[in-house]
């Protein structure tokens, strides 16, 4: 019989043209820091989508558009995901949701 394996925690992080390489790097290093693996599926509503099922703990970007995350709030909290979201600047969101 195999010992069973640890858990793991599993979080997407988006990226866009808004927030640089590296300050998004730096996000992804303290999500790690927080015992977080990293995705970056490089699509905000696929990656709110998989949180949604469970495929992963939660999502998080900084300068996406509305349109890209709108449905994937009101389904993310349907879902039972706390979800924040709140706009950063002129036509640009930041979304947080997490089981």
């Amino acid at each position: 019989m195999r010992p069973a394996l640890p858990a793991i925690r599993l979080i997407a992080l988006g990226e866009n043209d808004f927030e640089p390489g590296p300050a998004s790097d730096e996000r992804a290093e303290g999500l790690r820091a927080l015992d977080f693996a990293v995705a970056r599926y490089g699509c905000a509503s696929f990656s709110l989508a998989g949180a949604a099922l469970g495929w992963t703990d939660g999502y998080v970007e900084h300068g996406c558009g509305l349109w890209d995350i709108a449905a994937g709030v009101v389904i993310c909290r349907e879902a039972g995901l706390c979800v924040t979201a709140s706009e950063i600047a002129p036509g640009r969101w930041s979304i947080d949701a997490r089981r």
